[in-house]
């Protein structure tokens, strides 16, 4: 610190008590605040004679609340501006007519409030510090810059509280009257105020400074003056640079930022398809060339767009864009309102702008952010007519260079309102020894570009820099980790630096990694408000007692414990798609729940079990809920629904067509032949299918959790094609939902192309894992000993090629339709069911062998394998299947989970039988690639059957703040093998994750990790149950049930030797059908 600034220590009173003790209540906490004018020299070298030589500057406080506020560390909070308080939220300047897209300016522009920052960290800090603020030197509450005996910028004068230049001569004598140098007024006074109340108002504690876009500079320097009680300085957007950065270049700065925000368009699915062929960027530049050629167009007359800059209100500059391009008569309704919400009523003020000073915020900018002389500006896409200001500068700095002499405007006496740069100017800053530096920045943060932050970095040591990925300015307000949310990343990194005194090792900065993906959907709230798209209403029908189970075959109901409703949910969400008109714009959605028993539902936690199919409706879970309920003992809300296109819900059918109708040609499926008719019924009945999309029913989700729910902790919980509709949840992030649980993973966002979980690669999963069954036989020593010297593998190999060679063979005949498929086909449906599996090598060992007892027993299998479907004295299907949608199906399978084009497909040795639907994806997906031509089915007037992918299609998820995420799978899972699940496991972006695989296990570990066979008792039940009873805690998870799971056995089971092979040896018995009837 250098002499005068030392000295002027001296001159500031010390702090004897407060002038003003005010309480406050913020967020359900009463908070005290102190707050104190104190006395500091107008000039810390020489005042002009006859100058009052001291100047008012306001102070404020919010002390420790817990310990002692004389001992507690310090927080110092730097209102940015230049010319802004402690209290300024926004500034507005009068509209500019010009013809450019505006996103941000120096006066409309989001100038952050400290005090509620101040009031945020002390709650994150559990009132653990002193926060301080301070009105600059001739802002607010301090001592005011102004020209009062000019009467220039009040409410009365010609211009109102801004300046002109025409009134800067008067302004400018008034203020060389009352003050002489006006570098009492300049960044470094300021700073050297702030050095002084720091020596003489924080007892010597530890304090760390924080500051936002101006507010960088005022603290840069801060720094050159080292207060040695200054532990850690923290930058926010910073403003100042090595490479010095004149806001005179504000404009191409903007524009630079405004490219990279546009050309995001591309990443996300909803924008690109909206603004084809010829992309966001193109667009936006032909319709600036058509506003200026034809500036009385319809839409040219509306436009004047300003501040867009917000991270949710730049959603709406795409919207924007593409309406005021297509100008279509609704375009003209939607885009006045958003120009009228845009840009309200001027003479309306804002409470906080008679703190603002437009007269200190002019002197600082010309005096040292503004380049003289100007370049030449280009003419930009992106900007906020900057050019305007230029005859102020004039008038302001007296600048009678060539280039400004014809404004006229800087020939008058006196001195300009303007001072003298100083020794510190762009001066490159050294890091105090006892200090460090945090750097926090948005990479599309207009208003203080990254770029600077990064030129700052190069010059210094100690120091840490955290960009956040999509954040705007300030990212102590930009960087929520949920949309809405008052938990924000930037907020945690600050009061991990506050907490551990300016230490970069000990910064916990682990969520930046957590912070969700960009999303240009526009939100509900700022959709309605400014573009006056009103939102469909919601409506619950219910709740009414009904049973446990739905249908008599799935269990026995005790009585009406359940609890039944009726979601009303809008057809389409925004941003997903658009209900065409004299659609019913509403449907359905079926929820049943299990209230808790013990204690309140109403205060209980909340688990939801969400069916897999795609296409299975609820009723599939409703054991599944019985026995969670069962495990937490009646202490959980257990909720289930059926998918919007299923069961209860409006189901996706095609009624007027009468196709998946058990009395249509094909029954309850729907053949190839059927989808030109289908399809033409869904377009009129619905129009886009995204109504019926993955992420539409994970909005259904959400919504209803977020509406309906009782406000408590959630835990979701999906299997197999449920996990991909939990995985599209996690995007969404409601804030309620503390625990995702996915189960047998088909989702594996983030993946690469060769890694996806298509579908239609079903069958190569399958027989991968069906392989590594295979490979198991050599640790069962009976399995073992039978296919000696070759091994099963090998076994298995050569009987399907023995069976393509010779289809006409004794045992080849057995099998049902072309022998070697049949075969793949059969052990396919063997491989996923954890009893019947172990028939699979016998099965095998029998057929190669071929004896005659071996035809027998064999008969007896692929009887009892295949049953007589047409026989109609048992019904063979199950109640349930009713309510499930074979239309959904296929229409999220072709929309979201297949290949396009199909890629050849090897010989398997296991099937699952999937090469059957290439025809039928043909007919929906209307592809005419060389795969599907030759069924010539995809060649009718109406949309296929199918949709279009997302902006979170294969996007990796962001683990949100509050929850975990916990993964199950089992090793041996033919239909979602384990290794989707370990490629999501490592995608995920978070820390909070785990991943249990269940040696032997197949699909959906609820039921499949059995402890005792034939018990209900399963691991992945109480593990389940212990997730949700520590509320996603995985901590406290516990998976001790893991290690007392049976090892590994071929044995067929008695029960299963019987039935299917009515034997009483699996290898070598013979034949009796006594076994059967028993």
């Amino acid at each position: 610190m250098d002499l005068y600034s030392v000295i002027a220590l001296a001159m500031i009173p010390p702090l004897l008590s407060a002038s003003n003790i005010s309480s406050i209540h913020f967020r359900g906490h009463s908070q005290i605040y102190l707050s104190i004018r104190t006395i500091t020299p107008l000039c810390y070298r020489e005042t002009t004679e006859g100058v009052n030589p001291k100047v008012g500057i306001f102070v404020k406080r919010f002390p420790a609340t817990v310990g002692s506020s004389v001992t507690a560390s310090t927080v110092w909070f730097i209102a940015s501006g230049p010319g802004s308080s402690s209290t300024v939220s926004k500034c507005y300047n009068p509209v500019i007519e010009t013809r450019r897209l505006h996103k941000s300016s120096p006066w409309f522009y989001l100038s952050f409030a400290v005090e509620e920052y101040m009031k945020t960290l002390h709650l994150q800090l559990e009132g653990k510090g002193n926060m301080y603020t301070m009105d600059h030197h001739d802002t607010g509450r301090s001592t005011f810059l102004d020209c009062v005996a000019a009467q220039a910028i009040t409410t009365g004068s010609p211009y109102g509280t801004g300046i002109d230049p025409p009134e800067v001569p008067a302004c400018a004598n008034d203020l060389q009257t009352k003050y002489g140098d006006l570098a009492s007024f300049s960044i470094s006074t300021t700073a050297t105020d702030l050095a002084a109340l720091i020596f003489k108002y924080t007892n010597g504690r530890s304090t760390i400074v924080y500051d936002v876009s101006y507010g960088t500079v005022l603290v840069e320097k801060l720094v050159n003056f080292a207060p040695p009680e200054v532990k850690g300085y923290a930058l926010d957007s910073h403003a100042a640079s090595d490479e010095f950065r004149y806001l005179s270049n504000y404009v191409i700065d903007l524009d630079e930022v405004g490219d990279a925000f546009l050309s995001l368009c591309e990443k996300d699915n909803n924008c690109h398809g909206h603004i084809q062929p010829n992309g966001l960027n193109n667009t936006l530049q032909s319709l600036l060339e058509k506003f200026n050629n034809n500036s009385n167009s319809t839409c040219a007359k509306l436009h004047t767009e300003y501040s867009v800059a917000g991270s949710n209100l730049r959603t709406l500059i795409l919207p924007v864009i593409y309406r005021l391009n297509r100008c279509s008569a609704e375009d003209v309704n939607v885009l006045t309102q958003f120009f009228t919400v845009l840009f309200p009523n001027t003479t309306t003020k804002n409470e906080d702008s008679a703190y603002f000073s437009d007269l200190l915020y002019n002197l600082i900018v010309f005096s040292e952010q503004w380049e003289s002389p100007m370049p030449p500006k280009p003419e930009l896409r992106v900007t906020l007519g900057m050019d305007y200001w230029t005859p102020r500068y004039c008038a302001f700095t007296k600048d009678k260079t060539k280039e400004w002499n014809n404004f006229n405007n800087s020939n008058y006496d006196g001195n300009g309102i303007i001072y003298k740069r100083d020794q510190y100017w762009s001066k490159t800053v050294s890091i105090p020894s006892q200090a460090s530096v945090l750097l926090m920045s948005g990479t599309l943060d207009p208003t203080t570009p990254i770029k600077y932050v990064e030129s700052f970095l190069k010059s210094l040591k100690g120091v840490d820099y955290y960009k956040f990925d999509f954040a705007t300015h300030s990212t102590i307000f930009s960087t929520q980790m949920i949309p809405g949310s008052l938990d924000i990343c930037g907020m945690r990194v600050l009061a991990s630096y506050v907490r551990n005194g300016g230490d970069l090792q000990s910064l916990n900065k682990s969520c930046v990694d957590e912070l969700p993906a960009i999303n240009l959907t526009v939100p509900d709230g700022i959709l309605s408000k400014y573009l006056a798209q009103k939102m469909p209403t919601t409506k619950l029908n219910g709740w009414y007692p009904c049973s446990e189970y739905t249908f008599d075959d799935a269990g026995s109901s005790t009585g009406e414990l359940a609890q039944c409703a009726v979601y009303t949910a809008p057809l389409c969400y925004p941003g997903i798609c658009e209900t065409p008109e004299d659609v019913n714009p509403m449907v359905d959605i079926f929820v049943k729940r299990f209230p808790a028993t013990v204690g309140s539902s109403d205060t209980a936690s909340n688990i939801w079990l969400i069916a897999g199919g795609p296409g299975l409706a609820s009723t599939v879970m409703e054991g599944y809920m019985t026995d969670v309920h069962a495990q937490l003992e009646g202490k959980v809300n257990v909720y289930t629904m059926d998918h919007r296109g299923t069961g209860r819900s409006t189901v996706l059918d095609c009624v007027a067509s009468q196709v998946t109708t058990t009395g249509s040609p094909y029954g309850a499926g729907i053949d190839p032949s059927e989808v030109p008719a289908c399809a033409e019924d869904l377009q009129i009945k619905y129009g886009d299918l995204a109504s019926f999309s993955i992420t539409t029913a994970a909005t259904d989700l959400a919504t209803f959790i977020s509406k309906y729910s009782n406000g408590r902790s959630n835990i979701v919980y999906g299997v197999s094609y449920g996990t991909f509709l939990v995985e599209r949840l996690m995007h969404l992030a409601p804030p309620e939902v503390t625990g995702y649980v996915l189960d047998s993973s088909m989702a594996a966002s983030g993946a690469p192309g060769d890694d996806f979980p298509y579908f239609s690669n079903y069958d190569i999963d399958f027989d991968e894992v069906g392989d590594a069954f295979l490979s198991l036989c050599e640790k069962d020593n009976n399995c073992h000993d039978h296919f000696q010297p070759n091994g099963l593998n090998y076994t298995h190999q050569s009987l399907l090629e023995k069976f393509k060679k010779d289809p006409n063979s004794t045992c080849a005949q057995l099998v049902n339709g072309e022998p070697s498929f049949g075969l793949r086909i059969s052990l396919g449906i063997l491989l996923p069911d954890e009893n019947l599996r172990s028939l699979i090598p016998p099965v095998i060992y029998r057929l190669n062998r071929c004896s005659a007892e071996d035809v027998s027993v064999l008969t007896q299998f692929l009887t009892a394998l295949f049953p007589n479907t047409t026989t109609t004295t048992t019904t063979t299907t199950p109640q349930d299947s009713a309510y499930n949608s074979d239309l959904l199906y296929k229409l999220l399978l072709f929309s979201e989970m297949w290949e396009s084009p199909m890629l050849p497909k090897p010989e398997l040795k296991f099937a699952g039988g999937i090469n059957y639907m290439i025809p039928q994806y043909c007919a929906f997906s209307k592809e005419n690639s060389k795969d599907c031509i030759e069924f010539n089915n995809s060649n009718y007037d109406a949309h296929g059957i199918i949709y279009k992918r997302d902006q979170y299609w294969n996007k990796t998820a962001t683990i949100p703040s509050q929850a975990s995420v916990l993964l199950l799978s089992g090793t041996l899972d033919p239909q979602t093998p384990p290794k989707y699940a370990e490629q999501l496991f490592k995608a995920l972006k978070g820390t909070k994750k785990e991943l249990i695989k269940f040696d032997y296990a197949t699909h959906g570990t609820l039921y499949s990790t059995q402890i005792v066979r034939g018990d209900l008792d399963t691991c992945g039940m109480r593990i389940l149950a212990s997730y949700v009873r520590n509320a996603g805690d995985l901590e406290r998870l516990n998976t001790s049930c893991i290690d007392k799971l049976p090892a590994w056995n071929l044995t067929v089971p008695d029960d299963i030797l019987s039935k299917y092979l009515g034997t009483n040896d699996a290898y070598d018995g013979m034949f009796n059908s006594n076994l059967i009837s028993n």
